[in-house]
């Protein structure tokens, strides 16, 4: 089996950029590292480096590294990472293992605070509680556990990726793997493959919004999520709830905050507590009902 690992560096990146490499380079299996370049004036001597214009978009970047990453057929897995986290040494065996019978993997990541030795012994997925598998988009639709920051393809997986990334679209890794299960492809869980890096005043659970603005802007990045992948019955009442959702919130802030109580000290996916408080609305008396 042939690897590779590919990163996307940007400006804001460069002081943790000799710590992932030094990461990568322990690792005694063989990883190709592809580093995609965009807005840094640097170089790495012996590292495949893919310069892109300071001008792309997010999108457009991510665009531009699937389309290279298609050329190169010699690989069987392409593994990816953000470049200020560190990969974990089992990467390569854990993301191989949940891709025996899958197309892509999604693994888990032990979080720490800037020092490498500052290990918080614990993962992401022990506030996520994602599911093992994934074969169908329904299985993603009311929140998200995938992302770049730990995700492996196999080659059949990398050809489905779709040619173009939407514009002004937010989380783009959750708008492609929902793409890749509309494809007909499945997702398995892998156990840890990084260690994710947490800003000093970072919350561990970093999946419940701050406050009722936090909210409010994740349900209209859903809302755009779902009006860029195929519109299904279950998608179009999705989005007709997130629209009530919103004139809550404009309307009922008090009731918002007590619903985000409810929900903020449970288990959640990216922007689940966003399909959580829909739930909770839906039992939410009519006027002229007490409020119990």
């Amino acid at each position: 089996m042939k690897y590779c690992l590919s990163t996307v560096i940007y400006p804001e990146m460069e002081k943790y950029l000799d710590e992932f490499i030094d990461s990568v380079q322990r690792l005694n299996k063989k990883l190709d590292l592809i580093v995609f370049n965009h807005a840094m004036d640097i170089k790495f001597p012996n590292i495949t480096t893919v310069n892109i214009d300071p001008k792309c978009s997010i999108a457009l970047v991510r665009s531009k590294m699937f389309y290279y990453l298609k050329q190169q057929t010699k690989y069987d897995i392409y593994l990816f990472i953000d470049s200020d986290d560190i990969i974990h040494k089992d990467a390569v065996k854990n993301h191989t293992i949940a891709l025996k019978n899958s197309d892509f993997s999604y693994g888990d990541q032990l979080l720490f605070r800037d020092g490498f030795n500052n290990n918080l012994q614990t993962t992401l997925f022990s506030f996520m509680n994602p599911p093992d598998i994934l074969e169908k988009p329904t299985d993603l639709l009311h929140g998200n556990c995938v992302g770049l920051s730990a995700l492996a393809l196999s080659r059949k997986a990398l050809i489905g990726v779709p040619e173009k990334f939407p514009e002004e679209l937010q989380p783009l890794d959750w708008w492609l793997t929902i793409k890749l299960l509309e494809a007909g492809m499945t997702g398995a869980r892998a156990n840890v493959v990084t260690y994710y890096r947490l800003s000093s005043d970072a919350d561990y659970n970093l999946c419940r919004s701050k406050n009722i603005v936090d909210l409010k802007n994740k349900v209209k990045i859903v809302h755009k999520l779902l009006s860029n992948i195929t519109e299904s019955q279950t998608v179009k009442i999705l989005k007709t709830r997130l629209e009530n959702l919103l004139q809550l919130i404009e309307n009922d802030n008090a009731f918002i905050e007590k619903s985000m109580k409810k929900v903020s000290e449970k288990k959640m996916m990216w922007y689940q507590d966003v399909f959580d408080i829909l739930d909770i609305i839906e039992q939410k008396p009519t006027k002229g009902k007490s409020d119990t």
